[in-house]
């Protein structure tokens, strides 16, 4: 959407390119659990982990980000425009 506001993209190209973006997100998690599930599930019993528990989401982090409990916000919030800034300088 930016892009189209403000790069002169190209409008009827707009809702394919975030369909696009969402299936590759998609696409991409399921590659990953498809191809690792065996290690999940090994993790899991290793670590007498139920699916869906508090301490799962140390595994789930492969597939998303969590805050970080020794974080607060503004901390959190530093952090993302210290990397915005960098990732927009480049």
């Amino acid at each position: 959407i930016a892009l189209w506001l403000f790069a002169c993209f190209p409008k009827q190209k707009v809702l394919p390119y975030i369909i696009a973006q969402f299936a590759g997100a998609f696409g991409g998690a399921l590659l990953a659990y498809v191809l690792y599930s065996n290690l999940f599930t090994e993790f899991e019993t290793a670590h007498h982990m139920v699916r869906g528990s508090v301490e799962s989401l140390q595994l789930a982090s492969i597939f998303s980000t969590y805050p970080a409990a020794a974080l607060n916000v503004w901390q959190a919030a530093l952090v993302k425009v210290v990397i915005t800034s960098i990732l927009m300088g480049m």
